[in-house]
């Protein structure tokens, strides 16, 4: 069974602390559209499935380690893939798609999936759309 969940982007977005939980974690963020290809591997190689194909289609939060790698991601945006439990969705005015998203295992429990979440609601937000699916 899947379970989709509508979010209201009209509440704020905000992660008060996130400049402090970024430095503790030791990870900054980039926005982009698309992954490179070493984004879209680690994605394969972490998670599998379509998440590295919907990654590369759609807009990212990417959440980077000292070196530059990933440490998680956060897509949005992307209207390739017409899953059968969004296609009802893709067409209707303001709502906008997102996901997936994913932390790497070293990683977690540092609230960086927290934060590239709040990022990629608010960018959905800031283009305009009241809803996310």
């Amino acid at each position: 069974m899947i379970v989709n969940m509508m979010v209201d982007l009209s509440a704020s977005l905000a992660t008060d602390d996130e400049v402090e939980l970024l430095k503790a974690a030791g990870v900054s963020l980039e926005h982009r559209h698309g992954a490179t290809e070493s984004d879209v591997a680690w994605i394969r190689a972490t998670f599998g499935g379509e998440w590295p194909n919907e990654s590369a289609a759609g807009w990212n939060w990417f959440a980077r380690d000292a070196d530059g790698g990933l440490a998680g991601f956060c897509t949005y945006g992307q209207r390739s893939y017409r899953w059968w439990w969004i296609e009802h969705w893709l067409d209707q005015p303001g709502v906008g798609i997102f996901g997936p998203m994913g932390v790497g295992p070293s990683s977690r429990g540092r609230q960086i999936g927290r934060i590239l979440a709040r990022r990629a609601l608010a960018s959905m937000k800031s283009n305009g759309l009241a809803r996310a699916i």
